[in-house]
């Protein structure tokens, strides 16, 4: 009988997406990339690429078909083809990292992108953060957390 898992953390650690799960039945924290994750829908994120994928960031480095990557420059890259050696990559989008270097509570985001992006925000230690987004147009938005800290926010 397969135990109920759920989600209990997810962070970033090196540009890597990493999973803690706990097991309901004898609450276990299991860890995992989600490269490792086989089965599911969890695809592969990297999310501080020093340059575009290339044909080695395949499905033997955990990327399948649908992992992104994000470039450090603001490219996003969707992986088309896993294929060990071979690997494909569509430029789908520019992005914007919004690097909060003070602490705070609300963080005043413009970025320029013409549209109401995706925002996935990490604190300084690589954990993603759950917050209150506000979207004010389409090149500028708030974020509102209950304390006051520093971090990244990734708009895609």
């Amino acid at each position: 009988m397969a135990a109920d898992i759920y989600i209990k953390k997810v962070s970033i650690v090196d540009g890597v997406e990493k999973i803690t799960f706990v097991k309901l039945a004898d609450n276990t924290d299991v860890l995992k990339t989600a490269g490792e994750i086989r089965g599911t829908n969890v695809l592969k994120k990297d999310l501080a690429a020093p340059e575009a994928p290339g044909v080695n960031q395949d499905s033997s480095q955990g990327y399948s078909i649908g992992s992104e990557c994000i470039t450090t420059d603001g490219g996003i890259y969707e992986c088309t083809s896993a294929a060990v050696g071979a690997a494909a990559w569509a430029h789908i989008s520019e992005s914007y990292t919004h690097n909060q270097s003070s602490a705070s509570a609300t963080w005043n985001i413009t970025h320029n992108l013409n549209r109401f992006p995706a925002v996935t925000i990490v604190d300084s230690a690589g954990d993603v953060v759950i917050a209150d987004i506000n979207h004010t147009n389409s090149n500028n938005l708030i974020i509102n957390f209950g304390s006051s800290f520093s971090g990244k926010a990734y708009l895609t």
